[in-house]
């Protein structure tokens, strides 16, 4: 754990990292302060809350050039606080911002869990990707996004962004949430500039779950190798 101004600046990980209880990550459990040129490689497991790739629990400051490719496995039960999954960050807190960052790993958990982060707070996320698997396995209230489980902020704005893994919920799951990027818009304004998903690997025709969003446009495969098409 990690905390109050750190600044953490060419470092990388390649371990897995598994803890009990909550806040785990591929690099730092928890952070509130800056990372610069830094990646994990490893696979990240907890039965808890708040994992992620990268870092669990990013409460405020920059992550900028930075990425993981393990993948992030939680816990499947609510009683356990199993919810904040994201392939490089689990909690994104109010005023974060990410910049030039990318994850690749599966993540897997009961709720909230996003291709690159699992909640988001109020925050900027600018020229960023996800590629790997969303999946949440509550029976009820789940959300899952290609790129944010779920927000719980003010506002959001994403630019230059974009989903390419699969989104999926529990079979027979109820009441559920999902989106090529984010999977609940929760509060807040959403502001989306240069939005992307590849809707053949999503599996889904809309971009945010139980609203609308303008700015982003669902792709296929065929049209991702063009870059006309990110104009």
């Amino acid at each position: 754990q990690v905390t109050d101004g750190a600044r953490l600046r060419n470092v990388f990980s390649t371990a897995s990292a598994a803890g009990r209880g909550e806040r785990v990550g591929g690099l730092v459990g928890e952070l509130d302060g800056t990372i610069f040129n830094a990646f994990a490689t490893g696979d990240v497991t907890g039965d808890g809350g708040y994992l992620g790739g990268l870092v669990g629990r990013f409460e405020s400051g920059s992550i900028e050039a930075a990425f993981a490719t393990g993948d992030v496995t939680g816990c499947s039960a609510a009683f356990s606080d199993c919810f904040r999954y994201g392939g490089l960050v689990g909690w994104l807190g109010a005023g974060a911002t990410l910049q030039s960052v990318f994850a690749t790993g599966d993540v897997t958990g009961f709720s909230r869990v996003g291709g690159l982060v699992g909640e988001a707070s109020t925050a900027t996320i600018t020229d960023a990707y996800a590629t790997g698997q969303a999946f949440a396995t509550a029976a009820q209230f789940a959300n899952a996004g290609g790129l944010i489980g779920r927000t719980a902020g003010s506002s959001l704005t994403l630019t230059r962004v974009y989903a390419a893994g699969s989104v999926r919920v529990a079979a027979g799951a109820r009441d559920f949430a999902v989106g090529s990027l984010i999977g609940e818009a929760n509060s807040g304004t959403i502001t989306i500039v240069n939005g992307y998903w590849n809707q053949d690997r999503t599996g889904l025709a809309f971009a945010c779950g139980q609203t609308s969003c303008s700015g982003a446009t669902g792709l296929t495969t065929e049209q991702t190798l063009r870059a006309a098409s990110f104009a």
